[in-house]
C-alpha cells in the first residue's frame, strides 16, 4: 500500500503547509496545517490512492456530506485529488480535543464514563441530521466521535463526528478496533444504512456505560451477530466483571439498536433518540425541582439580567465604531427579549427609533472595524444594514455580516443569525439551521442562547424533542445569569 505520509514543511495541493502530525499511517494521515491563502489552521487528512478507487464518486460522497447542517458534524473545506501527489485528501476545520477512544481509555476499563448520557445524547442528535439528509455514517467508532473544546464557554465539550463521507475501501483497510463497532451486514459487504448505524451506536453506548467493548474478538463473532439475539446489555455486563449493570430502560433499547433482523431495530437515529428519552432521563444530572419546565408563553422579564460576556466587554471598551451593536442588545435585553430575536419586528420598535438618532458617522466607522476583522463591529453593522441606518435596509448584506460576526467569534451574532433564520426574516426559514447557530452561540457564554435553545429542543423546533437536553440547557443558562429560568 503506498504511503500516506506527508513531511512538516512541506506545500500540499499549493495552499496548505503542514505544521504537524496528528495521526500517520500508511493508509490514511492526518495533519494540522496553514492556509496559505487564509493563514487560517486546518486539518488535513490524506489517504493512500489504491483506498480511493473512484474519484469522482469520493468528491461527489464528501460534498453531499458537506451540506449537512448539524453542530455535531466536523465542518469539511475542501476535498479532491492532488495532482502532485496523487493523494486523496479531506480538508477540515482543526478540533482541539480528544476522540473518545482516548478518553475511554483514561477511564477504569470496569466502570461508567460520567458523562456518557450527554455524549450519547449528542451523538443521536448529530446522526439524526445525517440520516434526516438522507445519508448513513456507516464508520463511526470510539475514534471517529471526537469531544471537541467548544469554545470559550458554556459545555465542557461538543461532539464532533468524524470520517463522513470517506468511502468503505478505507473503513475496511482500518487497524484496530473499528470493525468491533460495524454492525454484521456490513461485513458481509452491505453498504451502510440508518439501521446500520443503530447498531453502531448501540455498542459505543454498552462501551461508554460499562467501560468494556461488547465484542472483544475477530470480525466472526460480530458477523455471527445475524444468526440469534445478542445477550441483554445487562447480561453481556455481568459476564465481562463490570462495575456497572446497564438498567432494565438501557437494556430494553439497547435490544432495539442489535436486533438481528435490521426491520426490527430504530430505524434511524431520530427514532432511538426518541426511544432512549426514558433511559436518559433516569440519568439526567438535572432534577426537575432545580429548573422550571419552560413556559409555553413567550417569556417575560421584570428586569433585565447581566448583561451576556460579550456584551460587556464591548461596554468596558466603547468605542464609537460599535455603540451601534451596545445600544440595540441593552435596548433588546431590557425589553425582554433575547439577542437572537432582536431584529423581530413586532419587538424592536423602541430599538430602530433609538438607531436613527444615532451619530451618522457610526456606521462609516463600524463598517472600517469589521472591515480590519472586528467581529463585534461586524454584527453592529449587520444591524445598521438590517434596520435601515444611513440609507436603505438591506436585509441580506446583514444576514452576511452576522454569518461574518458569528464565524469571527461574536457568539451574540450567532444568536442573531438564528433568530432570523427562526422566523425567516430576510433569510428562508430553516429551524435546523436556526438550532445550530444557537447552539454556537449557548457554547460561547450566551445565556439567552442557552434558553431559546431549551424551548427548540422543548418543542422539537429544528431539533429532535429531548426534555433532558432542554433542562440542562436552563440549568446552563441560569448559572449564565439568566435568572428567569432559575427556581
Amino acid at each position: 500500500m503506498g504511503g500516506a505520509r506527508l513531511a512538516t514543511g512541506a506545500i500540499f495541493a499549493g495552499d496548505f503547509q503542514v505544521k504537524r502530525a496528528l495521526a500517520e499511517d500508511d493508509a490514511r494521515s492526518v495533519y494540522e496545517v496553514e492556509q496559505a491563502s487564509t493563514g487560517r489552521r486546518l486539518a488535513l487528512k490524506v489517504l493512500a490512492p489504491e483506498l480511493v478507487p473512484d474519484r469522482d464518486a469520493f468528491v461527489a460522497e464528501v460534498r453531499v456530506c458537506g451540506t449537512v447542517e448539524t453542530p455535531h458534524l466536523v465542518d469539511v473545506r475542501s476535498a479532491g485529488v492532488d495532482a502532485a501527489t496523487g493523494l486523496p485528501f479531506v480538508v477540515m476545520e482543526l478540533l482541539e480535543g480528544e476522540d473518545l477512544d482516548k478518553r475511554l481509555s483514561r477511564e477504569d476499563g470496569a466502570r461508567a464514563m460520567p458523562d456518557w448520557d450527554e455524549v450519547l445524547s449528542q451523538i443521536l442528535h448529530g446522526l439524526s441530521a445525517v440520516h434526516g439528509a438522507g445519508v448513513a455514517h456507516g464508520a463511526l467508532s470510539p475514534e471517529t466521535v471526537f469531544l471537541a473544546v467548544p469554545g470559550i464557554g458554556g459545555e465542557p465539550f461538543r461532539v464532533e463526528l468524524l470520517d463522513l463521507g470517506i468511502p468503505r475501501p478505507v473503513r475496511e483497510a482500518d487497524r484496530g478496533t473499528r470493525h468491533l463497532y460495524l454492525a454484521p451486514e456490513q461485513h458481509a459487504g452491505d453498504p451502510p444504512t440508518a439501521r446500520a448505524d443503530v447498531f453502531t451506536v448501540g455498542l459505543l453506548a454498552f462501551r461508554m456505560v460499562t467501560g468494556r467493548a461488547f465484542f472483544s474478538g475477530s470480525r466472526d463473532e460480530v458477523a455471527a451477530a445475524t444468526a440469534t439475539a445478542l445477550p441483554a446489555a445487562s447480561a453481556r455486563a455481568k459476564e465481562q466483571g463490570a462495575k456497572v449493570s446497564p438498567s432494565a430502560a438501557f437494556d430494553a433499547w439497547f435490544a432495539r439498536c442489535v436486533a438481528p433482523k435490521t426491520s426490527d431495530r430504530w430505524a434511524d437515529a431520530a427514532e432511538a433518540l426518541e426511544g432512549a428519552a426514558e433511559m436518559l432521563g433516569e440519568v439526567s444530572e438535572v432534577a426537575a425541582a432545580d429548573i422550571e419546565d419552560a413556559p409555553a408563553e413567550p417569556r417575560k422579564r421584570t428586569a433585565p439580567p447581566p448583561l451576556p460576556p460579550m456584551v460587556r466587554r464591548i461596554a468596558e471598551n466603547p468605542k464609537p465604531a460599535i455603540i451601534a451593536i451596545v445600544v440595540l442588545i441593552t435596548l433588546a435585553l431590557a425589553g425582554g427579549f433575547g439577542v437572537g430575536a432582536i431584529l423581530r419586528p413586532e419587538k424592536a420598535q423602541s430599538a430602530r427609533a433609538k438607531a436613527i438618532a444615532w451619530e451618522r458617522r457610526a456606521k462609516d466607522e463600524t463598517e472600517q472595524s469589521c472591515q480590519k476583522g472586528d467581529a463585534s463591529a461586524c454584527h453592529g453593522l449587520g444591524m445598521m444594514f438590517d434596520i435601515g441606518v444611513k440609507g436603505p435596509r438591506d436585509q441580506k448584506r446583514a444576514a452576511e455580516l452576522f454569518l461574518k460576526a458569528c464565524d469571527g467569534g461574536d457568539p451574540s451574532a450567532c444568536g442573531t443569525l438564528a433568530g432570523k433564520y427562526l422566523s425567516g426574516d430576510g433569510v428562508p426559514e430553516d429551524k435546523a439551521r436556526a438550532a445550530s447557530l444557537q447552539t454556537r452561540a449557548c457554547d460561547g457564554g450566551e445565556a439567552v442562547s442557552c434558553a431559546d435553545l431549551a424551548e427548540m429542543y422543548q418543542n422539537g423546533v429544528g431539533v429532535s424533542k429531548d426534555e433532558a437536553r432542554a433542562k440542562s440547557l436552563l440549568k446552563k443558562a441560569c448559572a449564565a445569569g439568566y435568572t428567569e429560568v432559575c427556581k
